[in-house]
């Protein structure tokens, strides 16, 4: 299996994937600031929409989950926020790596071969516009920092708080659309009912697939935008890919008894854990409840594991 697995008004309805190939870009001077609807800072950027500000009770709210999803408190986002309308895509990546040469290396986990494979070939065929995996903490941090010289905006992961905030699109509920794990396919890739071969010791597991829906693909990721959106407009919150976020997960923050409460991320203590989100195309429906919690170490890539960014609206 490789690393552990980790544990666990609208503002646009119905955007086409299109929009990854510049289509719903504006030119390069109206692309600085972030209004009302999907725009990008630049042809190879990512598109952004924006969430509101506002509060919410981040946490075990349903009071079924698990230890480090508690206790419930109060968050305060007192800014709007731009966030990317999907995870970051192969496409968006390959733009990063080539203008960069970064080293993404060759180790990669999956659910099988442990150290084989690449972003590039994670075990799975994908399509440009799927969400790129085989990134670590450190990749996602390079991304952002390229993403921020190239637009002159400071590009960032988001919180924890601010990514359970933007998944929720202001409800709460186990899913951000209701509790029903038989619509998780509508929203979600996941772990479903086509899922048949999987290795003896991995049954327990398995038998916790989602058997009232089918998503429509297998052991894979789908592409960006195939799911409908939530609240605010954005697609593949839970499932496709885990999201790395800002935040340090140890000891101390392995709760939220100290976490902030103004939505920004942990950032004290041992950071050699940093936090994840979402779920992904692996995942049963327990670990795809928006409450749930993910944690790897910074330098693990993985090919359930992806990210998508933030920054600040001007």
């Amino acid at each position: 299996m490789g690393p552990s697995r980790p544990v666990s008004s609208p503002l646009l309805v119905g955007l086409s994937v299109a929009v990854l190939s510049g289509l719903a870009c504006a030119e390069a001077e109206d692309r600085t600031e972030v209004e009302s609807g999907p725009v990008a800072d630049c042809d190879h950027c990512p598109v952004l929409v924006v969430v509101p500000a506002g509060s919410f009770q981040m946490g075990d709210v349903a009071g079924v989950g698990d230890e480090d999803e508690s206790p419930v408190r109060e968050v305060a986002i007192s800014e709007p926020f731009a966030m990317s309308h999907f995870p970051i895509t192969v496409q968006e990546f390959r733009a990063f790596v080539e203008g960069t040469g970064h080293d993404m290396g060759t180790q990669c986990y999956g659910l099988e071969d442990e150290g084989a494979g690449n972003w590039l070939e994670p075990g799975f065929p994908q399509t440009d516009t799927d969400p790129v995996v085989c990134v670590n903490w450190n990749d996602a941090e390079a991304y952002v920092a390229w993403l921020s010289e190239q637009t002159g905006q400071a590009y960032r992961l988001p919180s924890e708080a601010e990514w359970e905030y933007a998944a929720r699109g202001g409800s709460s509920s186990l899913y951000g659309f209701g509790d029903d794990q038989a619509m998780l396919c509508r929203y979600s890739n996941g772990a479903d009912a086509t899922i048949e071969d999987f290795p003896e010791e991995e049954a327990d597991y398995w038998a916790q697939r989602n058997l009232d829906c089918t998503d429509g693909f297998g052991l894979a990721t789908s592409p960006v935008g195939t799911y409908e959106p939530n609240a605010f407009g954005l697609y593949d919150m839970v499932g496709n890919v885990w999201e790395w976020v800002a935040d340090c997960r140890n000891d101390t923050h392995g709760s939220y008894d100290v976490s902030p409460t103004d939505g920004s991320p942990v950032t004290q203590g041992d950071c050699t854990r940093m936090a994840n989100r979402g779920g992904s195309w692996d995942d049963r429906p327990w670990n795809l409840r928006i409450a749930n919690r993910g944690a790897n170490d910074r330098t693990t890539r993985y090919n359930a594991l992806g990210f998508r960014v933030a920054r600040a609206v001007e």
